[in-house]
């Protein structure tokens, strides 16, 4: 597993915080400060996970959200705040956020969400798989019936000129 982990916050020192101790085997990580150069960051490179603050000055985090679900409604972005009640974390699930986390985040809840956001990852990476797959072989049974109903068109085709000649044959013997 390689996949590319973005950050997005507004505060230079949580993203050198992130980036330093967030030393995950398996992760390329990547930081953006505030939510235009996210956002940016995002559309430019596509990262499987995207953390995003969600109170920034600039671009809120339901704000990149929306923007990045715009783009890519299976993207998988984990809203992050030490800022929170019911309410956010309910609009934050309306949103269609793929997670909710409180900063300070421990490592074991990182490692955690991350851990769910990469099994996410791998039902939504199997599932287009056996999409793709399921549509070759509808594309080859299209194309298997197109080709044997050719067959049959010719066959039936042949036959009825077949029996033309048969009519005629037989016509012919009756007037002998």
């Amino acid at each position: 597993m390689n996949e590319t982990l973005l950050i997005i916050d507004d505060d230079q020192q949580t993203l050198d915080m992130f980036a330093t101790t967030l030393e995950l085997p398996g992760y390329t990580i990547t930081t953006a400060l505030g939510g235009p150069d996210g956002i940016e960051s995002y559309m430019r490179d596509r990262p499987a996970i995207t953390l995003v603050d969600l109170w920034m000055p600039d671009k809120d985090g339901f704000q990149v959200l929306r923007e990045i679900r715009a783009q890519d409604p299976e993207a998988e972005v984990i809203l992050m705040t030490s800022h929170s009640d019911k309410n956010t974390m309910l609009a934050a699930l309306r949103a269609y956020a793929s997670d909710f986390v409180l900063k300070p985040v421990s490592h074991e809840v990182m490692d955690n969400v991350l851990r769910r956001a990469h099994q996410r990852l791998q039902v939504k990476r199997k599932l287009q798989a056996a999409q793709t797959a399921l549509q070759a072989s509808h594309t080859n049974l299209e194309q298997q019936v197109a080709a044997r109903t050719a067959e049959l068109e010719a066959a039936n085709r042949a036959l009825r000129e077949s029996e033309a000649r048969y009519r005629e044959l037989a016509g012919s013997i009756t007037d002998m």
